[in-house]
């Protein structure tokens, strides 16, 4: 009898991206992306590698930063890796995968996302035929480093569940305007409240317009919540959850001194789900995600965390935006499935030597949670010298350089390529001087002063 097996395995290519930069000197690093092999999540699956084929084409090198008016440089950037993992079914049962790919957050020398629509930078094929995919998104921590298991669960069906936020419930916007004759010599409007969470149990509160400031003495119980406004602008506040039928009372002040006056409140309410949608409805790089994706992106990453102040602001604070590629496979009993993986190459730019390095990673680690990975073959195809690669064993041939082994290898796959055997390590004067100057600044009195006393003493 067939049964069939369904489970969910994720190609995960992680990636992290921070720019490091020396004090005014400019950047001496852009941090590219880190490619991961295949990770397996949720129930045991008997699928097993018989072979992975890791092909990197490196032609050229990216350039320190592309943007809108150099477009046509980037379209000639074709560098990119490609995983061909064979696929073998050693059940008498059909087993069908749904895997997930991670096609990475924005390089740093990237200012807008790729067209993940183009078949020859992003592909996936199964046995030589282009797969049926969807493209979703989710957001990732940019301080912490990867955790398949936390990503994969963001890839929810649908809106995520939650003990409190639910997409249907209740958002109440307050506009608070100020009525007032005027401030102490034209000083903004200072208005600020207490606000007692234990006296509002089934209400949060979000920070809008003019609030910039909050402040507890009890743990979070209550607090001391502050902003400022030109005379005649209103503040925005929001609860979300049950509305609060009398608001805390409110303090105007102006430069310290107490304002005669009230504050004139005026309400609408919508849906959490449409609360957040009109968050971003101005920012380009939600534009193509579906509302679910949207809300289970910033309710994992945004709303939850970001305390009473703006979400939005926190959200872009520590989180990036990582698209995948989903999609399914069917392993017959006894049989193999060819799944072929392409991905433009995004390395870290190191920018200490003349000419530069890039760094390439792989991550081989999440390959070991398969039930069995029988052989790997690694190809890099570039005219580049390779100046370090942590995979020993890595052989020099016309293309470039191959490594072959039964099973995995130890660790994780770094290599690092530069148009130099030789690069020259670079001395950054703009760095020397950051330093220098102070300690000139001090050492010059200081030497005038010992001169000074020694003639003095003569």
């Amino acid at each position: 009898m067939k049964r069939l097996t369904t489970v969910i395995i994720s190609l995960a290519m992680f990636y992290s991206f921070a720019m490091t930069a020396l004090a005014n000197s400019g950047p001496r690093q852009w941090n590219g992306s880190s490619a991961t092999g295949i990770v397996l999540t949720g129930d045991n699956c008997p699928l097993v590698v018989e072979k992975e084929v890791l092909d990197f084409e490196i032609a050229d090198f990216p350039k320190e930063y592309y943007s809108e008016r150099n477009k046509d440089e980037l379209d000639k950037y074709t560098d990119r890796f490609t995983a061909c993992y064979t696929f073998f079914n050693p059940t008498d049962y059909d087993i069908t995968a749904t895997l997930a790919f991670p096609l990475g957050t924005l390089p740093d020398y990237l200012s807008a996302m790729p067209d993940f629509d183009d078949n020859n930078r992003f592909n996936v094929t199964l046995n030589g035929t282009n797969a049926e995919k969807e493209i979703r998104f989710t957001a990732v921590d940019s301080a912490n480093s990867f955790d398949f298991s936390e990503e994969m669960a963001k890839l929810a069906d649908g809106y995520m569940k939650d003990d409190f936020y639910q997409p249907d419930m209740t958002v109440t916007e307050y506009t608070l305007t100020p009525q007032i004759k005027e401030t102490v010599a034209n000083h903004p409007v200072e208005m600020s409240f207490v606000w007692d969470s234990e006296q509002y149990p089934d209400t949060k509160i979000k920070l809008g317009s003019g609030f910039s400031g909050y402040g507890s003495s009890d743990g979070g119980r209550t607090l001391a919540i502050n902003g400022r406004k030109p005379i005649g602008q209103s503040f925005t506040l929001f609860a979300i959850g049950q509305p609060v039928e009398t608001l805390p009372e409110f303090s105007l002040v102006s430069k310290g001194v107490p304002l005669e006056g009230h504050v004139e409140i005026t309400t609408r309410q919508t849906t959490l789900k449409d609360y957040l949608l009109e968050m971003v409805q101005f920012q380009d790089i939600f534009q193509n995600m579906s509302d679910s994706d949207i809300y289970n992106i910033l309710l994992t990453s945004g709303i939850k965390y970001a305390s009473y102040g703006s979400l939005i602001d926190f959200f872009w604070q520590s989180n990036e935006i990582m698209a995948w590629f989903v999609y399914d496979i069917t392993v017959p009993a006894g049989g193999r499935v060819e799944n072929t993986v392409t991905a433009p190459l995004w390395p870290d730019i190191i920018m200490k030597t003349t000419p530069y390095q890039y760094e390439y990673t792989y991550i081989l680690s999440p390959a070991r949670h398969w039930a069995e990975f029988r052989e790997i073959e690694i190809n890099i195809n570039t005219p580049f010298y390779m100046l370090n690669s942590s995979l020993q064993g890595m052989e020099k041939t016309e293309k470039g350089f191959e490594y072959t082994a039964d099973g995995l290898p130890q660790g994780e796959m770094t290599f690092t390529l530069c148009a130099d055997e030789n690069p020259s390590s670079e001395v950054n004067t703009a760095y020397l001087w950051f330093f220098l100057i102070p300690v000139l600044a001090i050492a010059g009195p200081v030497a005038a002063l010992i001169i000074l006393l020694k003639r003095m003493n003569k």
